[in-house]
């Protein structure tokens, strides 16, 4: 303890005071090791998820033998009565012990919790029910509707913005208004998620006791405070300082006032017999609070990113990359991961052989009479097994499309010259490789009848499947799709996926046909990519997005300028503002706002390949010393940019001036973002929250194009 001067002479020295007296608060490290070392020293059997948690955000390594698991009490078997919490505390302790949640009880446990959900979004009438399914099925990278879970949260909080166990309650719970928080903060970003975290937050704040503690039903417990304690960290807060200090106290000191001299402690003052409990919850919140979240929280589960494409009878229904658990990576989990987030309905019932992919996004199975339906390939080969026995890799490219097995043509095409320019004629010609099984090989066809439809004109290839574009009289990039559709039946060729050409100006004089010293460049379009260098557009061209109505309203005007701008593109009838975008994504924006020159080049890092879409836009960025990559000579174009990677970008960038700014998680920052981290924060391109930057959190769409239209409109190129 600091001891106070007996001669005051400034109100500054006043003041120095009053901060250094904070270091006198409890010492939560101290707590959480007396706690661990009271368990070690107890040889207790560590039976229920529970504890496995408390250990594990206390930092035991819990493969250490000196830890004994009864795995047989933990992974009980789970009957037909069985509720959310069963299965949710069976996936959380498979998590935490680094099994796999979909295969440790011998049955997928986490997709069974899935189907649960019903159709208002609930996985039970009972809050601590759904609240539970929420956060295992987070945990465990389960895709389902969390946007109407969400909402279904809204629909039964009460009037101070907290929430009883039972729907019908008048009055809010501390308790379980905490474990809402943490499964709504893994949801933040999300305009209706966020406004529920701030009610929850507001109710606990008027909630909080003079002593800096909870109570639950009168009485002020370890338990209530401790679950308070994690629900706040996993919002953000910061539960030693600000508001949260009473008359002195933190919710560290309220803790401590119930330990024990063995490290436990008491459940209430006067009932020491109820100490097992309160000793797991006091050191699950002591460990939130020096690990910065939740024990339930950002697992680090090996993942695996695919592309998926459906191609449907009548339309492209989707075209997005998906990221699942690679603990057991099938097609199925990919693609039910991506109909579920995208809202789009399906039914896949199981078979004698297997799952079957009967009806996607309104389309059956049969619906042309013969034996038409869904298929789907990887990487262009058809696999022998069912898609829930097929396994997939990492950049795999998944299409699913509606057709024939022996009907339909799956095709290449060829874009000539490789100089294109104005006013001289292009040629696409479309083909088709296919085994006969006559002929015993190979068979290439061409592909009469295609439509090309480039820019806004369509043309058709004539019976050698060439196409030939005569009328570009300005230079441009050219968006290009290619199909060929049958009335009353399936598609005669898998469309192929939205393409770009450039096309260069045309020749000052010469033969309109001859080539000049233009480049083509092809880039497959894949949703959500960035359109073309941003040229302003009339207002009557922004986008009404489908989901406008979840975009947060400080986002709401930024993503209408971004779509007028040409910067951030939506996603066919969507923005998807609460998807993270990925490094790729966001360089290949910021290459096109600053009009950078594409490089022509091999690939210039082990994961972008030449045939990557984003390959010369990373190029570009590292050849102008935008970016660096990994050690690894990795870019990871396809994980999800943080925050101060992202302003690292930029503060390469654009010249922006030195200014002061305090933020209060600076010491978070990485030392090699720091210097552009501040500069960004000063000059008010990238704002942080509550004096805070959150280096470390993903970036929405929706915070992207906030960036890039500041960008676009203070720094024009």
């Amino acid at each position: 303890m600091f001891r106070k001067s007996r001669l005051m002479v400034s109100v500054l020295l006043l003041l120095a005071f009053t901060a250094s007296a904070l270091t006198g608060f409890a010492d939560a490290g101290g707590l959480k090791d007396a706690a661990l070392a009271h368990y070690e020293n107890s040889g207790e059997e560590i039976s229920s998820f529970w504890m496995l948690g408390a250990l594990k955000g206390a930092g035991a390594d819990l493969s250490d033998e000196k830890w004994k698991i009864d795995e047989g009490s933990i992974f009980t078997a789970l009957g037909k009565s069985a509720q959310p919490t069963d299965y949710a505390g069976r996936i959380l302790a498979a998590l935490i012990l680094g099994r796999d949640p979909r295969t440790v009880m011998g049955r997928d446990i986490v997709k069974e919790l899935a189907d649960k959900q019903k159709s208002g979004g609930e996985f039970s009438t009972a809050v601590n029910q759904h609240v539970w399914a929420m956060i295992a099925l987070d945990a465990a990278k389960q895709g389902y509707a969390g946007e109407a879970a969400i909402s279904y949260l809204g629909g039964i909080k009460k009037a101070d913005g907290g929430y009883n166990y039972s729907d019908t309650a008048e009055t809010s719970d501390t308790d379980m208004t905490a474990m809402a928080l943490i499964a709504l903060s893994n949801h933040k970003g999300s305009a209706a998620a966020d406004a529920l975290i701030a009610g929850a937050v507001a109710f606990l704040k008027s909630a909080q006791l003079d002593s800096a503690g909870f109570a639950s039903y009168g009485t002020e417990n370890v338990n209530t405070i401790a679950t308070v304690i994690s629900g706040l960290v996993a919002a953000g807060e910061n539960v030693t300082t600000g508001d949260w200090i009473k008359g002195g106290q933190t919710m560290i000191d309220a803790l401590e006032s119930f330990a024990l001299p063995d490290g436990s402690f008491n459940f209430a003052l006067d009932t020491p017999d109820l100490a097992g409990m309160a000793t797991v919850q006091a050191l699950i919140a002591l460990g939130d609070v020096i690990n910065g979240k939740s024990v339930w929280t950002g697992f680090d589960i090996p993942t695996v990113t695919v592309n998926i494409r459906i191609e449907g009878a009548s339309k492209n229904i989707l075209h997005k990359n998906v990221t699942v658990s690679s603990f057991e990576p099938k097609v199925l989990y990919a693609i039910e991961k991506a109909l579920i987030d995208n809202e789009i309905p399906y039914s896949f019932p199981d078979t004698i052989y297997g799952k079957s992919l009967a009806s996607i996004g309104g389309e059956d199975y049969g619906q042309f009479g013969g034996s038409d339906g869904w298929m789907y390939r990887i990487n262009g080969e058809m696999p022998m097994l069912g898609v829930d026995s097929q396994t997939i890799s990492d950049g795999d490219e998944v299409l699913i499309y509606y057709g024939d097995y022996s009907g339909t043509l799956f095709p290449e095409y060829t874009v000539t010259p490789e100089n294109p320019k104005a006013k001289s004629d292009i040629y696409i010609k479309v083909t088709s490789t296919y085994y006969d099984w006559d002929k015993n090989k190979d068979v290439t066809v061409n592909i009469e009848d295609a439509v090309v439809k480039f820019g806004k004109k369509e043309y058709l290839t004539g019976s050698d499947g060439v196409a030939t574009i005569d009328d570009i009289t300005a230079k441009g990039t050219y968006k290009v799709t290619i199909f060929k559709e049958q009335t009353g039946s399936y598609p005669a060729i898998v469309r192929v996926p939205e393409f770009e050409v450039v096309v260069a100006s045309a020749p000052s004089s010469g033969d309109r046909n001859k080539g000049g010293d233009g480049v083509i460049t092809i880039v497959p379009v894949v949703e959500p990519t960035p359109t073309p260098t941003p040229e302003p557009a009339p207002a009557e061209a922004r986008q009404d997005y489908a989901d406008r109505s979840v975009i947060s309203d400080w986002a709401l005007e930024a993503v209408g300028k971004a779509s007028e701008y040409g910067i951030v593109s939506g996603t066919g009838t969507h923005f998807e503002p609460h998807r993270t975008i990925t490094r790729a994504e966001f360089v290949t924006i910021l290459v096109r706002l600053l009009k950078l020159e594409l490089v022509d080049t091999d690939a210039v890092y082990s994961d972008v390949g030449m045939d990557d879409w984003h390959c010369q836009y990373v190029a570009s960025a590292k050849r102008h010393g935008l970016v660096s990559g990994f050690e690894d000579n990795t870019f990871r174009p396809d994980g999800s940019i943080t925050r101060e990677e992202m302003a690292t970008i930029i503060g390469r960038a654009y010249t922006l001036d030195d200014k002061a700014v305090q933020l209060g998680d600076e010491r978070e920052v990485s030392d090699w973002a720091r210097v552009y981290v501040i500069r960004i924060a000063a000059n008010g391109i990238m704002t942080g929250y509550d004096g805070r930057f959150e280096p470390k959190t993903s970036v929405t769409r929706e915070m992207a194009a906030v960036v890039a239209v500041r960008l676009y409109e203070t720094y024009p190129k």
